[in-house]
């Protein structure tokens, strides 16, 4: 009868446990995309201002 109780109970500490593990990877997934889509939009007119003034650059010498 213990042993019956005591496994159910790991399980559902397992579950509980796995369910946290799936929001925080979920989470950090979230983030780390959110970030570099951030990165990239501002990467994307920092090289475009970038090549610009190269480009202007080689036309004024």
């Amino acid at each position: 009868m213990w042993q019956k109780r005591s496994s159910r109970g790991m399980c559902q500490e397992w579950q509980l446990y796995s369910e946290l593990l799936i929001t925080m990877a979920f989470s950090i997934f979230v983030v780390t995309g959110c970030g570099y889509m951030l990165t990239m939009m501002l990467d994307t007119p920092l090289m475009l201002s970038q090549k610009l003034g190269e480009n202007a650059l080689t036309f004024l010498i």
